[in-house]
């Protein structure tokens, strides 16, 4: 026998023996004595959360472990667990993906319940996610995103929306103090702006240093650089769409940002009926608070020197509600406030007709809504009423003075239908209209004469205009074959102070010509209507007609991978009946081009790693009276190359770098110098911009560390622009008799850091 079995025959014989021993030694009808039980302790429980380290976000999916047991449990949605045990000395363990486990070590007694709050500290990253609320729109020809880490991480962009997007293809940086958008060979006035569909009227402080949103109020920025659809009108260049984003809806949050420019401050909270979640958003800064009594002690003895020194804030926030499963409400308000005061002495002045008080006082308020409704199968239906409002009062030295006010309130529909199949072909159908009344007031005053440093007999005029714009479109989009799309539409605008009705067509081509490869053309007609001093009857000419413009453009995008996209656009802009001055005349005779191709290769790994390289090459012109003939316009950048990138060794380390080059701005180069009759030495200059200056080229680095702490996390930043320190030049200027010239350059290497808290 083997061994198994010799060890088998064993068993069953001490089996045997066992339980014959039993039977025999017990009595008959006497049971078996027991043995003695001893009742179980009252069991003990232990529950909590577990959350990210750094905030209050739960986490889901987490394992909450007993260590030397098989007893485990798992959180929910919301981060919550619970656990039962015996009582005791107990140890556990806290573990999540991407997070660094916690131990814990507690004593429960019989029958105790325990709360225990876990944070855990992430160690890996994750990839970006987006949330989209009803349709998705479909992007335009040429469109590029910016989410909000972009915006904020942006090297050199002091976390500004619009600093941030110039670093976008084709996008040329007129100085370094403005963040006016140059797009594709366009003037900084071609473009519109939009925030959460509701019309943006003045989106820069001091006409282009920084944005007037907080950057944390956005979500994403989308900029439709040419061949936009027919939603958009009055416009002749690029469309800028900003969307907010909804509050959180978990509980309060805030954070508090402080740099070298501004404070400023983020609260969100839900409301507390249904899923309604407010934000608003407010921003200060504080040059003036320290500055402007310094400045003031080094005024010369004449006493020239600031009033007010500059300073800005601007507050805004949002509603964000579902009063149904059908109907969603997003409003927005956003007000701003630029304040300049400066006084210039008549003997420090070249000239004494630019000397005296100059002051500046700019506001704008904005507000609005937009009520989605998705109650009809495949429709998407938006309303947007919206009221807008600026305020501009300038002081120009002594004798001259000139307020502006405009006050706009309109209201706009638009609706997507996925109408289905007709003639064998899917249609998805877009179509809208709206109206809005203007009402536009300037005043002027002069004083003919000033003694003794005060002006007197003073005289001026009011212009005022009031009209009513109103605007529609219809489009079109069929899927001629499963990889190409038509898309075929019309936009109409009317506007009562400009002469004739405009009636703009345009087309758009899309062909997925494999999983990852995208071509895309498009050709349309753009106007853009002239302001209302244009066309005042004492001022400029009630019978002009709109700007306009024709955009043939063509994309190829590839994706080279989930992360990798490279992107080549080809464009070709015609400029016609623009608004220009022959002598005494406003006439449509204006004319242009602009035209150039685009390179542009992005990736983006999620929260770890972001970056681009774009290239472009352009040409841009004009012809305008009295000149007849065509001349580079002056915004002309013909090399525009861009670098950024930005890479978080860990989730709390990162480190950026930007490198902007541009070809040099243009400048009208001087003619002639001559004395006038008292002596003062005068120029003239060019009729054109015909003088370029040297190229520009910045270099600028971003450092960020966070150091998170339990339900909250301290973020510090560092930027250092122009890195190189290199003299970028932004103008030109000339000696008292204009025998010299001298260049003005742009900033030189200066550091730029902040702290900001989020709780």
């Amino acid at each position: 026998m083997n061994a198994f079995g010799s060890r088998a025959a064993r068993f069953l014989f001490l089996l045997a023996c066992s339980l014959f021993s039993s039977w025999a030694w017990a009595e008959p009808g006497v049971p078996l004595p027991l043995t003695p039980t001893v009742e179980a302790a009252p069991a003990a429980h232990l529950f909590g959360r577990v959350r990210e380290l750094g905030s209050s976000d739960p986490l889901r999916s987490a394992l909450v472990e007993l260590l030397g047991t098989t007893r485990c449990a798992e959180t929910d949605a919301r981060g919550n667990y619970r656990l039962d045990s015996a009582p005791g000395s107990l140890q556990l363990r806290f573990s999540a993906v991407g997070h660094a486990p916690v131990l814990k070590t507690i004593t429960l007694a019989p029958g105790q319940e325990l709360k225990l709050n876990v944070s855990l500290d992430r160690v890996d990253f994750t990839s970006g996610t987006i949330v989209v609320r009803g349709k998705k729109e479909r992007p335009q020809v040429i469109t590029t995103t910016l989410s909000q880490t972009e915006i904020k991480k942006n090297p050199g962009s002091a976390g500004d929306a619009l600093r941030a997007v110039q670093n976008l293809p084709g996008i040329a940086i007129p100085n370094d103090l403005s963040s006016q958008l140059v797009v594709q060979g366009g003037g900084p006035n071609d473009n519109l702006f939009l925030l959460d569909n509701i019309p943006w009227p003045v989106p820069f402080h001091f006409g282009g240093i920084l944005s007037t949103v907080n950057s944390d109020l956005l979500s994403t920025v989308d900029l439709n650089a040419a061949g936009f659809g027919v939603r958009w009108g009055n416009c002749l260049g690029a469309v800028l769409d900003a969307k907010t984003r909804a509050g959180k809806k978990d509980r309060l949050h805030a954070s508090l940002d402080t740099n070298l420019v501004t404070t400023q401050g983020l609260v969100e909270t839900p409301l507390g009926w249904g899923d309604a979640s407010l934000t608003l958003a407010g921003r200060r800064s504080y040059f003036d608070l320290f500055m402007g009594p310094l400045m003031k002690r080094f005024s010369s003895s004449s006493g020239s020197g600031f009033t007010a020194f500059p300073y800005f804030w601007d507050l805004g926030g949002s509603l964000d509600v579902s009063l149904t499963p059908h109907d969603h409400i997003r409003a927005l308000a956003l007000g701003s406030d630029d304040i300049l005061g400066l006084y210039i002495a008549p003997e420090d002045s070249r000239d004494p007709a630019f000397s005296g008080d100059f002051r500046m006082e700019n506001r704008a308020f904005t507000s609005g809504f937009s009520w989605i409704n998705t109650a009809v199968t495949g429709l998407v239906s938006t309303l947007t009423p919206y009221y807008y409002q600026t305020l501009s009062a300038n002081s120009l030295g002594t004798g001259f003075e000139i307020n502006l006010q405009q006050d706009v309130a309109g209201v706009k529909e638009e609706a997507e239908w996925n109408a289905g199949e007709w003639l064998g072909m899917k249609h998805e159908l877009g179509a809208g209209g709206g109206i809005e009344w203007q009402t536009y007031s300037q005043s002027m005053y002069f004083y003919k004469s000033v003694t003794n440093g005060i002006p007197t007999d003073p005289t001026g005029t009011t212009i005022t205009a009031r009209c009513i714009n109103r605007n529609a479109y219809l489009q079109d989009r069929v899927l001629l074959l499963p990889a190409l799309a038509l898309t075929a539409g019309l936009h109409y605008d009317k506007n009562d102070r400009v002469a004739g009705d405009v009636l703009t067509p345009r087309l758009s081509l899309e062909w997925q010509a494999d999983p990852l490869t995208l071509w895309k053309a498009g050709w349309g007609l753009y106007d853009q209507f002239p302001g209302a001093l244009l066309t005042n009857p004492d001022f400029g000419n009630p019978q002009l007609s709109a700007n306009r413009a024709e955009h043939t453009v063509l994309s190829l995008e590839r994706k080279f991978s989930r992360d990798l996209l490279g992107r080549v656009d080809a464009y070709y802009k015609k400029y016609y009946d623009l608004v220009v001055n022959d002598s005494d005349t406003t006439i449509n005779k204006g004319l242009g081009t602009a035209k150039g191709v685009e390179f542009f290769l992005r990736e983006n790994l999620g929260e770890k790693f972001f970056g681009w390289i774009s290239y472009a090459y352009s040409k841009s012109e004009r012809m305008r009276p009295p000149v007849n003939d065509w001349t580079v316009y002056q915004y002309d950048q013909p090399n525009i190359l861009t670098l950024v990138a930005h890479y978080n060794f860990t989730p709390a380390w990162g480190l950026g770098s930007k490198v902007h080059y541009n070809s040099g701005p243009l400048v009208k180069s001087l003619k002639t110098r001559y004395q006038d009759l008292g002596g003062t030495w005068r120029a003239t200059y060019s009729d054109t911009y015909d003088q370029r200056l040297d190229d520009y080229l910045r270099v600028d680095m971003r450092m960020d560390y966070v150091w998170r702490f339990e339900g909250w996390r301290l973020s510090a930043y560092l930027e250092i622009l122009n890195v190189l320190d290199r003299g970028n030049p932004a103008g030109i200027t000339y000696s008292e008799d204009y025998s010299k010239a001298e260049v003005i350059n742009n900033l030189p290497r200066m550091p730029y850091f902040g702290i900001e808290a989020e709780f």
